[in-house]
C-alpha cells in the first residue's frame, strides 16, 4: 500500500550470530563448520489510519564452507542448511467499505503472508577467481530450495478488489516452496 506524506514508515531488522572454527588444510586452504541464528523482524505502519504489519522470525543454520589458493587461482565453496521459524505476526489493516476497492491483498497481505512461513532451505555457492597481472575475472553461482509451509492461522478472508492472472500467493495457507539460481561474473581490479 502507497501513502503521501510521511505517513508510512518501513523498518526491517536482522540480527546474525555465527560461530565458523576453522581448519587450515595444508598451505592452500582453510575449511570451516558454521553455525548461526539470525533473527529478522519486519514491520510496516501508516500512522493515520493506524495499519500495522509486523512479522518476525528466527533462522537457526548450520553449514561448511572450504576457500582454496593456489596459484593465480581462488575458489570458494559453501552449504548451508537452515529452518526460518516464523514466530511473531501481526497484520491489522482494515479495509474500508464503499468507494475506490482496497489493493490490501496485493500490496501489503502477500509480503505478510510470505514472511508468516516456516520452511526449511539448502543454500550452495561457487565462487571462482582467475587472477591476471592487473585483474582477476571470476564467476559466482548460489542455488537455493526451499519447502514448507505458510502459517495455519494465514489467511485472507476478504475480497481480492482486483484478482491477478499472474502467478501469486493463494487466499489460504499453502506451501511455501522456492527454487532459485544466480549466476555472476564479474572483474577484480
Amino acid at each position: 500500500m502507497i501513502d503521501t506524506q510521511q505517513n508510512y514508515t518501513l523498518e526491517e531488522n536482522a540480527l546474525s550470530l555465527n560461530l565458523e572454527p576453522g581448519l587450515f588444510v595444508g598451505r592452500v586452504g582453510t575449511a570451516c563448520l558454521e553455525l548461526g541464528v539470525r533473527r529478522f523482524s519486519r514491520e510496516e505502519k501508516y500512522r493515520t489510519r493506524d495499519y500495522l504489519i509486523r512479522n518476525e522470525c528466527w533462522v537457526p543454520t548450520l553449514g561448511v564452507k572450504s576457500d582454496w589458493k593456489w596459484g593465480r587461482e581462488s575458489c570458494h565453496i559453501s552449504f548451508l542448511f537452515g529452518k526460518n521459524k516464523s514466530t511473531d505476526a501481526d497484520y491489522r489493516v482494515e479495509v474500508k467499505e464503499g468507494g475506490m476497492p482496497q489493493l490490501d491483498f496485493q500490496h501489503a497481505f502477500s509480503q505478510y503472508a510470505f514472511y508468516h512461513s516456516d520452511f526449511n532451505f539448502m543454500q550452495a555457492r561457487l565462487n571462482y577467481v582467475h587472477a591476471f597481472s592487473k585483474i582477476g575475472l571470476g564467476v559466482d553461482v548460489k542455488c537455493r530450495l526451499e519447502r514448507g509451509e505458510r502459517a495455519e492461522d494465514c489467511s485472507y478472508q476478504r475480497t481480492v478488489a482486483y484478482p491477478s492472472s499472474a502467478p501469486s500467493i493463494s487466499l489460504e495457507p499453502d506451501s511455501h516452496d522456492a527454487k532459485w539460481v544466480a549466476l555472476s561474473l564479474f572483474a577484480q581490479f
